[in-house]
């Protein structure tokens, strides 16, 4: 049975799987494999995926019988030209368990986190699966907030979704 709870410390290393899994089978194709080739579960990317745990204002895992299946980390918006309170700033489901309802039921715990305030998310442009779901969930695209971002020297193109507030 599927459960939505806060992330701890101990989820760290399976958070950490299942982000270095879903940028490597989500992102194949759309980014350079030396990028995807680099991404590995060591010891610098679990205490850094600890920083990110404790920063966020919202991390939350699912776990399907017992074990760590997703993960969602939200708060405020971090860019402060963006004109919606929240902001999702990571969000995997392990490919495993892709298209099982983790993400939705991922999602619904975030919004019911931020009392269904509106809020918006960056994604890979060109992740056609993830903008699927997130349209799917009533998110719309808003070409205004796109950004590049550098990786590795390879310039990424981030796209932005906003999901407008739910009266409850």
């Amino acid at each position: 049975m599927l459960k939505i709870r806060p992330a701890t410390e101990k989820d760290t290393l399976a958070i950490t799987t299942i982000n270095v899994l879903g940028w490597k089978q989500g992102y194949s194709g759309l980014m350079p494999n030396s990028i995807l080739d680099a991404m590995v579960v060591n010891e610098k990317r679990i205490e850094r995926m600890k920083e990110v745990i404790s920063s966020a204002e919202i991390c939350l895992v699912a776990e399907d019988e017992s074990k760590v299946v997703g993960f969602l980390t939200g708060g405020k918006t971090r860019n402060k030209d963006i004109p919606y309170p929240y902001e999702i700033y990571v969000f995997y489901v392990h490919p495993d368990h892709w298209r099982a309802g983790i993400g939705t039921a991922l999602m619904q715990a975030f919004k019911k986190k931020i009392k269904g305030a509106p809020f918006g998310v960056y994604m890979l442009d060109g992740n056609e699966r993830a903008l699927n779901f997130y349209q799917k969930m009533g998110g719309i695209r808003c070409p205004k907030f796109d950004c590049d971002t550098e990786i590795n020297h390879t310039m990424i193109h981030d796209i932005f979704l906003k999901f407008e507030g739910e009266n409850d």
